[in-house]
């Protein structure tokens, strides 16, 4: 223990081993100078120790406990820091603690310093052992990686398709087999082969050829690929956005409005605003070029996310599935995902009741020209107002003849509260009939 003796005594060697270093500096003055004389006494010329601000800590008891993991009062703690020459004051929950200034290496700064006093103390052997008091949470997964979890959770699961992954590479044969020799792409140096030397501005090149492979055997198949495209920028080398492509084949029947309801499926599953409307050019679509004349006149529709041209959907040429020899039809999806991942997506559920009371289903089906798309018959229904009838979906379409094509369209009708009645169905459903009639879509008989 530090007694005022022992401080005294400590003093007065201090001065001692001064005097003697100064005799000695003198003495080999003296040996190189012989000359020299002294004319003055020693004087100090350092810092006013006086001035120095003694450090001070404040040391949260709770806190130290913790650490310690050891039942130790603040009594036996003031004992021990005053033993070694702390000042200690207690405030509330926390120690007051003073540093003593011989510490000149300046080793205690804050609270897990003076912890670290009381443990070598003790004894790091008298301090049981324990597990680190701390919450495990996994991290949130990346904006980007969770939209394409909750996309590929949906297209295996409702959406019935598998995933594929086509490389980043490409080259100018495969642009021209899809008629897109057009499009503005990067070129690689030293490239492996000519079949790699592009970076593919389109996920739609790499699809078709999957799709192409895959039809040589089964008779329909639906698959899907998120992957990134390379569009040339001037100001940097490319600009790297993530699409959606989705691709649905069948050898016989047309698969174009199947493919429609998947996508409006799986954006609302996003929870995302959406809207599919006609194909129009102000402004242009920009996934595809406004020349390209491989896409279905008629079957082809924009889908507008959060106001802008962020998708579309359409049925290939037949003219396109010659060139690679696909007998069948082919739709295809394309879904820009770059401004989607800017949100933080977190799991929404709606619980809806089950229905007390049976619905009615009602199908009917009308005649349209050849060159009239399904979605305006289709406007035509929804815009018929009945509370009991969500929005009317449509089912199928095939050709009559070289001028003409059935479209059936589905309505359900629903009541919460009771059964609907005979005569209710009746006079909704005429006035269904009725509305498309009156458009120009009769009934087909």
């Amino acid at each position: 223990l530090r007694t005022d003796a022992s401080q005294r005594f400590e003093k007065s060697l201090d001065s001692q081993l001064l005097k003697r270093s100064m005799f000695r500096t003198v003495e080999l003055v003296q040996q190189l100078c012989p000359g020299a004389k002294i004319v003055g006494k020693l004087e100090y010329d350092g810092m006013d120790l006086s001035s120095i601000k003694p450090t001070v800590v404040k040391a949260n008891i709770k806190y130290m406990q913790t650490v310690l993991g050891t039942a130790i009062t603040p009594e036996q703690m003031t004992k021990i820091l005053e033993r070694l020459d702390f000042q200690v004051g207690v405030e509330g929950d926390d120690l007051r603690v003073e540093v003593p200034s011989y510490r000149a290496t300046k080793d205690i700064s804050c609270c897990d310093d003076i912890v670290e006093e009381l443990g070598r103390t003790i004894g790091y052997d008298n301090i049981v052992p324990q597990a680190p008091k701390m919450a495990i949470q996994p991290l949130p997964p990346h904006p980007r990686l969770a939209l394409e979890r909750k996309i590929k959770d949906f297209m295996a699961l409702h959406g019935h398709s598998m995933e594929v992954m086509n490389y980043p590479l490409i080259g100018k044969h495969l642009l021209q087999k899809c008629d897109l020799a057009s499009l503005p792409v990067r070129q690689i140096l030293n490239a492996l082969s000519e079949d790699t030397a592009l970076l593919r501005p389109s996920l739609l090149p790499g699809m078709v050829q999957a799709a192409a492979l895959n039809a040589k055997y089964p008779d329909e198949f639906k698959m899907f690929e998120v992957g990134r495209c390379y569009l040339p920028d001037e100001k940097k080398f490319v600009t790297e956005e993530d699409h959606l492509m989705i691709a649905s084949f069948n050898s016989e029947k047309n698969v174009y409005l199947d493919l429609l309801d998947t996508v409006e499926n799986l954006l609302s599953f996003l929870a995302v605003p959406f809207e599919v409307v006609n194909k129009n050019l102000r402004p242009p679509n920009p996934l595809l070029p406004v020349d390209w004349g491989m896409a279905h006149p008629n079957e082809y529709q924009d889908v507008r996310i959060m106001g802008r041209p962020q998708g579309v959907v359409l049925s290939v040429h037949p003219l396109l599935l010659r060139n690679w020899k696909m007998h069948g039809h082919l739709s295809l999806a394309i879904i820009n995902l770059t401004n989607l991942q800017k949100q933080i997506w977190r799991p929404k559920f709606k619980y809806h009741p089950l229905a007390k009371f049976p619905a009615s289903t009602f199908d009917w089906t009308v005649v349209a020209p050849t060159d009239t798309p399904a979605g305006d018959v289709l406007a035509v229904a929804r815009k018929v107002k009945i509370p009991e009838m969500p929005k009317p979906t449509s089912v199928t379409v095939f050709q009559l003849d070289e001028q003409h094509k059935a479209i059936t369209l589905r309505a359900v009708f629903a009541n919460q509260e009771g059964t609907l009645a005979t005569d209710f169905l009746n006079q909704a459903q005429t006035k269904l009939i009725n509305a498309l009639a009156t458009a120009g879509f009769d009934l087909k008989t």
